[in-house]
């Protein structure tokens, strides 16, 4: 372990090379208070980070867990009781997602499970309000009765 003066001079030397503080822990074996007062010490800025964005599908995937029966239970984010998918830098529905992606446009009203399972977000399940009024018109014209 190098003395305390020659340890202080490599992490700000690091840190002046964009190094994360788990990256000078882990080559140093620096604590992070010791990182944080060197950085402050020398007047080194906190790089901007930026995490790499999902997809709308990824971030779908990432919290979709298939069952049996094409049904899709959500294992990811919930906020209440709807399921909820990141991306973008924002949270919406993760049935709404699912409708996306398998109509290729923004659902009308409110997106719900047509397969019987109310928590299945399959992209193939679920419905949006003008879908559910086409089935119950032709329902109707069959003579069939509530859709």
């Amino acid at each position: 372990m190098p003395d305390t003066l020659e340890l202080r001079a490599r992490i700000a030397v690091m840190l002046r090379a964009g190094a994360t503080y788990a990256e000078v822990r882990a080559e140093l074996g620096a604590s992070l208070n010791l990182i944080a007062d060197v950085r402050r010490e020398h007047s080194i800025p906190v790089p901007a980070r930026t995490r790499p964005m999902r997809s709308e599908a990824d971030a779908y995937a990432a919290g979709a867990e298939h069952t049996d029966g094409g049904h899709v239970r959500w294992a990811g984010e919930w906020a209440g009781r709807c399921p909820q998918v990141s991306h973008h830098g924002r949270q919406e529905s993760a049935r709404r997602v699912a409708f996306r992606l398998a109509h290729g446009r923004e659902p009308v009203g409110h997106v719900i499970a047509a397969c019987g399972a109310a928590w299945c977000v399959a992209p193939g399940h679920v419905e949006d309000r003008p879908m559910r009024e086409q089935l119950r018109a032709q329902l109707e014209a069959i003579g069939g009765s509530d859709a």
